[in-house]
């Protein structure tokens, strides 16, 4: 018998040994939930306990429905200290955590683990959300945002109970009883009709550049078509890279309008999160089977539409407060558990170096042809893979470079690969009606013609004027053929960008713009299509510009109405 050192493979092995060991003290699902769990009720037709339904009538009012969910689990007490008292230190618990996780444990019970196990799209290394986590268990404030359509607005949701039941504000709330040691930021960015192509130039109008923890909602308005993916990648891209190196959660939703696609543009956008190492939670993935197996429970995960009264149409593209619960638990699980590996992890750092020196030597037996490590026999033909780890691991030090962790990759998923090439970081300038900072304005405007009764009377239609159909849906509209509108604009690469609504059903008509007197290069905006949907779109009207300060025209070209919401340069 000999000793030998075995590479670092065993290493590996003892290090994920040890972090099972630490996991186990902090009690993570110490319980089964078959009882009231997500994967126990599909053979018959007893909805589970979270949905808050008489099993017996398979029915309830609205409000009891959604009173009866909010009560389960309820909010975090708020107790001692956290004890930690920097990043590193080991981690004691206090009555605060305690609660904590009896009330997290319980919720996980009351939805079943099948429920958040299908929640997680993409998980990831979660190791920016993690360097938050511990800067938040020390008692820093952290900066949280939420960029977000209608559905982070809350459309069609009732607030029988709270003044703001969306997903976001209940995992606020829940993140400050969390880390109460500290007085946090929160920014809920909700737009009705926008997507990634909005955010990914105009994020900047809406949320601090320090922000600290950002929550996408994107998934239901953008489109399956590179151009969508393209913005969602460059949305998660220019949010990596800001200097406050962000982390970001992705939270899809789904919607299930009639004869219209179930998924949207979140199923190409998961290519990049994972690509880019962002963590991706759906509450498409556990409820749409389950709306599918029992259609009639569709109510009871949608909201209704405010003509009816509450009581009436059902809103197939916005969730009930009950669908907005299930969306915070589904955040608030998912952080919970980087919560228990940071603490777990901060506990057993001794521990692992322990393991990490003896785990180094293997003990060879020569008659069984294989190698101890530790203490477990492992072949000659599984030595000879190791030898190939080890070259792997020696060669490119994969595992131990956490420093790169969270480096952008400088290409897209969507490039042809080059040796050389990157994407450089990229803060368009954007004026936005909605915006806080810059408010789209425009220079001057001429007056179009009017149509009455099949007659045109020119010159004397109206201009473009400020118009709004809600407080998050504001516009620079007009309704008169041949109205122009001019903006000066000042570009630094060069682009010029229309973010402008599409419509089935408004009477949209089409737009020509053009930059200064360039009127060969005009391009035609069409405000009508024939998809279900009525939502923004990013229109490019010019790339390559000279530098410096122009001007931009718009003239509505024949019937009916065009809608301008933004107006973005680079």
């Amino acid at each position: 018998m000999r000793s030998i050192r075995t590479g670092p493979l065993p290493t590996i092995l003892a290090v994920l040994a040890a972090f099972l060991v630490g996991l186990s003290s902090n009690r993570l699902f110490h319980e089964t939930s078959k009882a009231a769990g997500y994967s126990t009720y599909h053979s018959d037709d007893s909805p589970p306990s979270w949905l808050g339904i008489d099993h017996s009538t398979g029915c309830g009012s609205a409000v009891e429905e959604e009173s009866s969910v909010l009560e389960m689990g309820g909010g975090l007490e708020v107790g001692s200290s956290n004890g930690v008292s920097s990043m590193g230190e080991v981690f004691v618990k206090g009555e605060h955590e305690r609660i904590r996780d009896e009330k997290m444990e319980e919720i996980i019970k009351v939805f079943g683990e099948a429920f958040f196990d299908k929640s997680v799209s993409y998980s990831g290394t979660n190791h920016r959300l993690r360097r938050i986590i511990r800067r938040a268990l020390a008692g820093e404030s952290i900066v949280i945002g939420v960029l977000g359509g209608s559905i982070t607005v809350g459309n069609n949701t009732p607030r029988p109970l709270y003044k703001d039941n969306t997903y976001h504000a209940l995992f606020w709330t829940w993140w400050q009883q969390a880390f109460p040691d500290a007085k946090h930021l929160y920014f809920p960015v909700g737009i009705g009709a926008v997507g990634s192509p909005y955010f990914s130039n105009c994020f900047l109008e809406h949320l601090p550049a320090e922000i600290d923890l950002v929550i996408l909602d994107s998934a239901v308005n953008d489109q399956r078509s590179d151009e969508h993916h393209r913005s969602f990648d460059h949305l998660l891209r220019s949010l990596l890279t800001l200097p406050s190196a962000p982390a970001i959660v992705a939270m899809e939703f789904f919607a299930i309008p009639a004869n219209n696609e179930m998924t949207t543009g979140g199923v190409n956008s998961l290519d990049s999160a994972r690509y880019l190492d962002v963590p991706t939670l759906s509450i498409r993935n556990p409820l749409l089977p389950e709306v599918l197996l029992h259609p009639s429970r569709i109510p009871l995960f949608f909201g209704r539409e405010p003509a009816s009264g509450g009581a009436g149409i059902v809103d197939p593209r916005h969730p009930s407060l009950r669908g907005h619960l299930a969306a915070a638990r589904i955040l608030q699980v998912h952080v919970w558990k980087q919560i228990l590996y940071v603490e777990g992890h901060n506990s057993k750092e001794d521990e692992i170096r322990e393991k990490l020196a003896v785990s180094r030597i293997g003990v060879v037996d020569e008659e069984k042809e294989g190698v101890y490590v530790p203490g477990v026999l492992y072949s000659k033909e599984e030595m000879d893979l190791w030898q190939l780890d080890a070259s792997f691991l020696e060669e490119t030090n994969w595992g131990s470079r956490e420093d790169e962790l969270e480096v952008v990759s400088r290409m897209s998923l969507l490039d042809h690969y080059h040796p050389s090439s990157f994407i450089p970081p990229s803060l368009p300038r954007c004026r936005s009606l909605s915006g806080t900072r810059e408010k789209l304005a425009f220079l001057s405007t001429t007056k179009g013609d009017r149509v009455e009764n099949g007659t045109t009377f020119a010159g004397e239609g109206d201009g473009w004027f400020e118009w709004q159909s809600s407080p998050q849906k504001q516009y620079i509209i007009t309704r008169s053929p041949g109205a122009q509108v001019t903006f000066s604009i000042t570009v630094g690469l060069g682009d010029v960008k229309l973010w402008y609504l599409k419509s089935f059903e408004f009477g949209l008509g089409d737009a020509r713009c053009w930059v200064d007197n360039d009127t060969q290069w005009a391009v035609r905006l069409v405000g009508k299509w024939e998809r279900p949907h009525n939502i923004g779109w990013l229109g490019v009207i010019r790339e390559g510009l000279s530098p410096g300060d122009h001007l931009l025209h718009c003239v509505l070209e024949g019937p009916g109405e065009f809608r301008i919401s933004s107006l973005i340069t680079g």
